[in-house]
């Protein structure tokens, strides 16, 4: 009976604080995005932004390209995370930055360095809980921070994302 116990109580110990974090290793995304815990301020908007394109990597990832920048500010040294945003539950995202010298053309007339603008991330889908998300952007560069929510959506149902506007 004591063996039995044992048995039982290490596997419970197992699944309870082992599983989880040796199957996300396994099943982990080579460059994908770490998932943040942050406080968001309110919508803020006071950015530019544009989220170029959402591609769906197979049935494990997401992938966001795109471009951002709180107005007045030079790029440079901004941090740029990717916000998901259902009515139950929110997730923040980190991004790569990516040069966009194309950004700074555009902007011209602005005066700004905006190279440091691009971002791009890859979100595994089974850091998702089911159901639809409004794509964000939150951006901090020093202690300014900046949140806008972009018209785009996902939406993750049994396994697969779905991507609208």
């Amino acid at each position: 009976m004591a063996i039995h116990s044992c048995v039982i109580v290490g596997f419970l110990v197992f699944t309870l604080f082992v599983a989880e974090p040796l199957f996300d290793r396994l099943e982990r995304i080579p460059g994908e995005a770490q998932l943040h815990r942050l406080n968001l301020p309110s919508e803020t908007g006071g950015m530019l932004s544009h989220v170029d394109e959402i591609k769906t990597e197979g049935h494990s990832a997401v992938e966001l390209i795109g471009w951002a920048f709180i107005e007045g500010k030079d790029s440079e040294n901004s941090e740029v995370y990717v916000v998901l945003k259902s009515g139950r539950r929110t997730y923040i995202f980190d991004t790569m930055m990516r040069m966009r010298p194309d950004v700074t053309r555009h902007f011209a007339e602005m005066g700004l360095d905006l190279d440091c603008s691009g971002f791009s991330t890859m979100i595994p889908i089974r850091r998702i809980a089911n159901g639809e998300y409004t794509v964000g952007i939150y951006i901090r560069k020093g202690d300014i921070e900046a949140l806008q929510y972009t018209n785009r959506s996902l939406v993750k149902s049994r396994g697969t994302i779905e991507v609208s506007g």
